[in-house]
């Protein structure tokens, strides 16, 4: 409620932005004032005499917007006796002659004064501000971390109570003063009434895998216990020194076991922690009930129909991302919710910083959300380059992202996604419906299928419990890259990675003794640190103060020939054998990937299917017996 400036101890005036019955169809002279410095057009409803005991006579204020009525923002109000003189010679209300009282905020108004100028008004004042922001820009310690990320002290994080309803508040703090303002309360009634019989049985399914998962562990747990138990009783009855001493060693054995099988109980129980409330869940009731609670956390489909009711997007960033160094990841584009449609022409966008378990709201300049126009053009960027380059996605459906891409000089077919002809010859190799994405400085907080452009079906996951007890310890997915150190030796050589061998094997045939260099066998520079190996193997030999490969060293002429198996592929298959043939481990983690599509992520490329890398994983066992 907005209180009467006249008399504010006895009147208040309710805030709704619904245009009043009575005002429909009036006509109205439009009003232009200064707000903020900024003018913009407002129309008056009719007079009210509501309050005409008071000696008071109000109007409501509406926002004109293209000519249009948009929403009701505030109240004119005037002494009753004071009527008649503050109508001019026109017939019309000199508003100066009383009192405005408005209870929108000054965001809400600017965001919706939406004609041509205003817009690009607003797109120009967001980019000069946003280039002296940058230019003004301090990093340290004491900045949120999207501050640093984004170079611009004037990103902040707001942060909430969290518990079961950090998504919810950050809504709720960013919609404020608009006509989607909300609660907490509100949205998990939002959530509760789209709650279906597919959503349930989705649910269902993922925790009866896992439970049944979980109870085959523990089964396993118990039949070794047992079997450690009879051999232990057995030991003590046995005189024979070398059976007393097999006897050990297979009680060892099994205590290895038992311990490993623990640890796939903890990355099953890890997994069943999302989904565990389904055992009390028997039917959809149930699980409108319990989504009304703060037990229940948002999810994908969470944000997809709250995205999609109110005709929001968010916008969301990983911390955990950025804090791994993994910066091409840090913008979350999200996938394709088959449940619910995105929005089209989103009212709002919202910044959220999410850490894996919690999210909080981002702010720019004291903005709590944005309208396309005013929505910093760094993040636009970050949209386009990121999340849209593939012509899919959520933000690809969005019109004002496909316009600013062809504005950008980007062709609108540039990434568009289509089926390579020789797809076929590879099928065989993975399963199109899991992806997983590696590259050199992959984060590896992410459950498998939940990184940067990856996708996964819920009721999988579980098949994947040791990739997820491996990312506690060891980051599979940068495990997988060919810049990953992991000594291994070929053609008579150590070699420190993949790619160090990659870099050396273009100039094995033509300069031998150069190509030995990039062996750690040579304790040479280049054979230590990947980024001289790189400078060492590149066009130039050479970076600004150092020359790594005399002019006269050239790559074989056969090596990047075109044929088929070209040497450049015999070359790396050969390095990806030694490497993980000669490391189990790194076997045993490829395996565990299944049957995913792996794709490699370079900068300012499409991530390409890693075949070579797949080919390997289907015949591993018999390639690494040979």
């Amino acid at each position: 409620m907005v209180k009467s400036f006249i008399y504010p101890d006895k009147i208040q005036y309710n805030e709704t932005k619904e245009i009043d019955n009575d005002d429909v169809g009036h006509a109205s002279t439009i009003y232009e004032i200064d707000y903020f410095d900024k003018p913009i057009n407002i129309a008056l409803g009719r007079e009210s005499h509501s309050f005409s005991g008071e000696n008071i006579v109000h109007f409501s204020i509406y926002l004109v917007s293209n000519d249009k009525i948009h929403s009701r923002i505030g109240v004119f109000e005037v002494e009753s006796n004071k009527m008649i003189s503050i109508i001019d010679e026109d017939g019309d209300i000199d508003i100066d002659q009383g009192h405005i009282l408005l209870f929108v905020d000054q965001q809400y108004v600017f965001e919706h004064v939406s004609s041509d100028d205003n817009k690009n008004d607003d797109e120009t004042d967001i980019k000069e501000t946003e280039q002296i922001d940058k230019l003004t820009f301090v990093e340290n310690e004491h900045n949120d971390w999207i501050a640093n990320f984004m170079k611009n002290n004037n990103y902040h994080i707001v942060d909430n109570e969290g518990k079961g309803d950090c998504l919810f508040l950050v809504i709720q703090m960013a919609l404020e003063g608009t006509e989607h303002e909300t609660n907490v309360e509100e949205l998990r009634k939002i959530l509760a009434n789209n709650v279906n019989e597919t959503l349930f049985e989705q649910y269902k399914s993922i925790y009866m895998g896992i439970h049944s998962e979980l109870q085959n562990v523990e089964s396993n747990m118990k039949h070794i216990k047992e079997l450690i138990q009879k051999l232990k009783k057995q030991c003590v009855n046995v005189s024979n020194k070398q059976e007393n001493k097999a006897m050990l060693d297979r009680i060892t054995e099994l205590r290895d076991s038992y311990a490993k099988a623990n640890q796939e109980k903890n990355s099953v129980n890890e997994l069943m922690s999302e989904f565990v409330f389904m055992q009390h869940i028997s039917n959809i009731d149930d699980l409108k009930k319990y989504v009304l609670t703060s037990n229940y956390w948002a999810d994908t489909w969470a944000i997809g129909v709250l995205e999609k009711k109110l005709n929001i997007k968010l916008v969301v960033f990983s911390e955990e991302s950025h804090k791994s160094n993994d910066l091409d990841s840090v913008l979350l584009c999200g996938q394709d919710n088959e449940q619910t449609s995105q929005p089209k022409n989103p009212d709002y966008y919202v910044l959220t910083s999410y850490t894996g378990n919690h999210y909080t709201l981002i702010t720019y300049d004291t903005r709590k959300r944005f309208t396309f126009s005013t929505l910093p053009s760094q993040i636009k960027s970050l949209v386009i380059n990121k999340c849209i380059e593939k012509n899919a996605g959520p933000y690809y459906s969005i019109p004002e992202f496909r316009q600013l891409k062809m504005k950008l000089g980007i062709h609108v077919d540039e990434g568009k996604l289509e089926d390579p002809d020789d797809e076929y010859l590879n099928d065989h190799l993975y399963n199109n419906k899991t992806v997983f994405m590696f590259h050199a400085n992959s984060n590896g907080a992410p459950k498998p299928g939940q990184g940067s452009g990856e996708k996964i079906d819920n009721d999988v996951v579980v098949s994947f419990k040791e990739l997820i007890l491996n990312h506690k310890r060891n980051n599979w997915r940068r495990q997988l890259d060919d810049s990953y150190l992991s000594p291994f030796t070929l053609d008579g050589h150590r070699w420190n990675s993949v790619e160090h061998y990659k870099l050396a094997s273009q100039f094995k045939k033509g300069y031998p003794d150069f190509y030995h260099s990039f062996s750690l066998d040579s304790d040479s520079p280049i054979s230590k640190d990947l980024i001289k190996a790189r400078i060492a193997g590149s066009k130039s030999g050479r970076s600004k103060d150092k020359v790594y490969r005399e002019r006269h060293i050239t790559v074989d002429p056969d090596y990047y020939e075109f044929r088929s198996n070209p040497r450049h592929e015999i070359e790396r298959f050969d390095a990806l054998k030694a490497k993980f043939c000669q490391n189990p481990d790194l076997k045993h983690m490829l395996q565990n990937t299944n049957d995913t599509k792996l794709i490699h992520f370079v900068r300012g490329n499409e991530p390409d299917a890693d075949i070579l890398l797949m080919k390997l994983r289907k015949d591993i066992d018999q390639i690494c017996s040979q």
